[in-house]
């Protein structure tokens, strides 16, 4: 049976699930997309991935190692909603689509940031200190080095 307490999370009852076929010595129903031909994760340290335009004409990214242009572009985890954010306003997505940034002020969204909204390092500076930290270790801006110093420190 399902654990009511966490019926409400698609991603444990996937990992049941799969733990669940994996015991009986079933086959996983699914296939990995390993070469971001579908998914682009973003939740990196550094994007990996470029801007591109396809052959069409339209705005896309490109996984950086596969080459592959995903379709979906999954702004997750604190970097992954950053980086999703900036791709509005570097790919002018709004702009591909015919839409301007009043269009779509009344909405509710998940980013950080309102869609189109240019992500400077002075919005970052104030928005996400966890990622943008002037000064810090001698004059470095990378936040993700203060995490990575805190890994490396004695237990």
């Amino acid at each position: 049976g399902i654990n009511a307490e966490y019926m409400g999370n698609d991603q444990v009852r996937l990992h049941d699930y799969l733990i669940e076929r994996a015991a009986r010595g079933d086959p996983l129903p699914l296939r990995l997309d390993v070469d971001c031909r579908v998914f682009q994760c973003m939740y990196e340290e550094q994007p990996q991935w470029e801007n591109v335009v396809d052959s069409r004409g339209a705005p896309r990214i490109a996984n950086c190692l596969t080459r592959e242009l995903p379709i979906v572009a999954h702004g997750n985890g604190h970097t992954g909603r950053w980086f999703l954010s900036a791709l509005y306003d570097e790919l002018r997505l709004l702009e591909h689509f015919g839409l301007r940034m009043e269009d779509l002020v009344h909405l509710p969204h998940e980013m950080p940031v309102a869609p189109g909204t240019p992500v400077t390092e002075k919005v970052k500076a104030r928005y996400c200190p966890w990622w943008y930290m002037p000064g810090l270790h001698k004059g470095a801006t990378d936040g993700f080095a203060t995490f990575r110093m805190i890994r490396e420190m004695p237990g």
